[in-house]
């Protein structure tokens, strides 16, 4: 018979050799705040008698109960894994770094380890919110179906207004426009135009319009937050390009951009995000034979210079690392590219079909474009 002892601080099973372990867990509560299986993380700090003392408890005293609790904790980690917050107590205030899992008292400059620990739940308590999941209609676990505005909805769209906000989040239709029908003759012109400020118009065979229901709430929810958080108001929101190939198109049309891949055809110079282009002729470098592009809403906010280390905007003030910028660019005074890392600050609002031309011809496009002659 063979025994193993398990070293809670190395993660190892210590035997010869020995076995490195991981802890396997479903996803946060704080994200997944619908889902009854998701875990419940707690955070601990150790105190001078060696105990773990969790965030938020209240002591004897009060000097020592912290203005935030596990759960603030657990939503700023989950924002930037490496990063770091800020907070306070009666007496002190502190900085923690999720990177060091310390805490740093800014007077006394001591340091204290920190951890972050799943809730335990046995099989009981497992069987019973299994069974109460199953009992609560699926679509719960959409954050924003409970309290939607649906007067947000997008007029030109092919949709009931009388629809409930379940029924707006299911909804989902792509609609060819067209300049020959007066109902959708302004609308067209304007993605035409647009795409004519780098390529010639008369390329576009086709025009989509997407209507998705979940992608524009969450976009529309998003927008909201900004403008509250904004004290300008201004939220740079932008009518951008991003050219891709065929086979990701549909995919995108429903589910949105997944910035956890781009660089696949792009690279990440200004950051592992998705790239979007205020020029047409910038985003058809990235499209394939069949020659599909997407016309995106995005909210582009506070920008400032990418770097390929970003894996999210850099904060505005080293010393306040919650504050953050809110997309990258190729140039701040006078950007091209715009990188995005978080799904619901864009939404993409229509398809462009265009035809094919030679590498001649878009040679001869090229260089008009550059000395200013198309």
């Amino acid at each position: 018979m063979l025994f193993l002892i398990l070293r809670k601080e190395s993660m190892q099973f210590h035997n010869k050799p020995p076995f490195k372990t991981r802890r396997l867990s479903t996803a946060s509560s704080c994200i997944e705040k619908y889902q009854p299986l998701a875990t419940d993380w707690k955070w601990y700090w150790l105190d001078e008698q060696n105990k773990w003392c969790q965030y938020g408890e209240q002591d004897l005293s009060g000097f020592k109960s912290s203005e935030v609790d596990s759960n603030d904790i657990e939503q700023n980690y989950l924002e930037n894994l490496t990063g770091q917050m800020r907070f306070a107590t009666l007496q002190f205030e502190y900085i923690m770094d999720f990177q060091k899992m310390e805490q740093l008292n800014l007077t006394t400059k001591k340091s204290r380890k920190v951890r972050r620990r799943p809730v335990f739940v046995d099989m009981k308590e497992i069987d019973k919110r299994k069974k109460r999941s199953a009992e609560i209609d699926p679509r719960m676990n959409r954050a924003m179906s409970s309290n939607m505005d649906v007067s947000c909805i997008p007029p030109e769209w092919s949709i009931d207004r009388g629809l409930s906000s379940d029924q707006v989040l299911d909804h989902f239709r792509r609609v060819k426009i067209s300049e020959s029908d007066s109902r959708t003759r302004d609308e067209y012109k304007k993605v035409k135009d647009l795409f004519g400020m780098s390529m010639p118009a008369g390329l576009i065979s086709s025009i989509e319009r997407i209507e998705n229901g979940e992608l524009w709430m969450n976009f529309a929810s998003k927008r909201d937050k900004m403008k509250r958080k904004k004290k300008s108001g201004d939220l740079n929101e932008r009518r951008l390009f991003h050219g891709t190939y065929h086979r990701y198109v549909d995919a995108i049309c429903r589910q949105g951009f997944d910035f956890r891949f781009s660089g696949k055809s792009v690279g990440t110079k200004y950051g592992k995000g998705s790239y979007f282009s205020k020029s047409s002729i910038y985003a058809d470098s990235y499209t394939d034979e069949s020659k599909e592009m997407f016309v995106v809403l995005v909210l582009a906010g506070d920008t400032v210079k990418g770097d390929p280390s970003y894996v999210r905007p850099p904060p505005k003030n080293p010393r306040d690392p919650h504050e953050l910028y809110d997309s990258c660019v190729d140039d701040v005074n006078s950007p091209n590219i715009y990188v995005i890392f978080t799904f619901d600050q864009v939404y993409p609002q229509y398809v462009v079909k265009y035809k094919r031309k030679s590498v001649l011809e878009f040679r001869c496009i090229n260089f008009l474009l550059i000395h200013n002659e198309l």
